[in-house]
């Protein structure tokens, strides 16, 4: 299976517990995105979370939905089995699989949510188009899609500051027990940042996707949680 991307595969993906320490807002935010859910009257629905990385949003999706049937999907081998591990006997579907990949055998209007938090903006610019073209190709009228994730300020230069501060938190990690972990984060940020997630370009994949009613909840610094229901 082609990975979109492999730096989740080192040691930020072993650690990845560690970083709400230089972001204080990460649980908070993945709560917030899971209790979105709740404003779709259907019961039983059918959601997708896309990245689930090591369980904590699947884990706050299953809280505010237990009559869900629950997907969670990512590329990331190491991801997978974490949250195989920390969700066990949930009877929540966890699948090792590219998001692109999965979202095309899936049936046209077969979803009811779509939920991604921190994942979409580590992929290529067109690979976002794709998936949010498939996701609305799979919602079923009045579904909803829901994103939280690092999505840049539209002013480069309010921009430029918050990825500077978010930077700076990073210093936390030399008092752990994983110093360098303070180098890979910013990297990893500083990687980022060549093909960012916009403010525009999230409104515009939302609408790519059929929806409408587009909001930004709520922003931290650097992170946001979009939604848009179809239409």
């Amino acid at each position: 299976m082609d990975k979109i991307d492999k730096r989740f595969a080192d040691k930020i993906g072993a650690e990845y517990d560690l970083f709400p320490l230089a972001a204080p807002h990460y649980n908070e935010l993945q709560r917030k995105l899971a209790e979105l859910t709740v404003q779709y009257p259907v019961k039983n629905p059918v959601i997708l979370e896309i990245g689930c990385g090591t369980g904590l949003t699947t884990a706050e999706l299953h809280k505010a939905r237990p009559d869900a049937k629950i997907i969670a999907i990512d590329a990331e081998e190491i991801m997978v089995e974490q949250t195989k591990s920390f969700l066990a006997n949930t009877g929540i579907d966890i699948i090792w699989t590219d998001a692109l990949e999965y979202l095309k055998k899936l049936e046209a209007i077969s979803l009811d949510i779509v939920v991604s938090g921190f994942c979409l903006h580590n992929t290529p610019t067109e690979y976002r188009k794709n998936v949010f073209e498939e996701i609305g190709r799979v919602l079923k009228p009045n579904g909803l899609c829901i994103n939280g994730d690092k999505i840049a300020l539209d002013n480069e230069e309010e921009h430029k500051k918050t990825l500077e501060k978010q930077i700076e938190a990073f210093a936390v990690f030399k008092d752990t027990e994983y110093p360098e972990l303070q180098e890979e984060w910013t990297k990893h940020y500083l990687e980022d940042d060549k093909t960012k997630l916009t403010e525009q370009e999230q409104i515009e994949l939302l609408r790519l996707a059929g929806c409408q009613d587009i909001k930004m909840h709520q922003r931290w610094l650097m992170d946001a949680i979009f939604s848009g229901a179809k239409r």
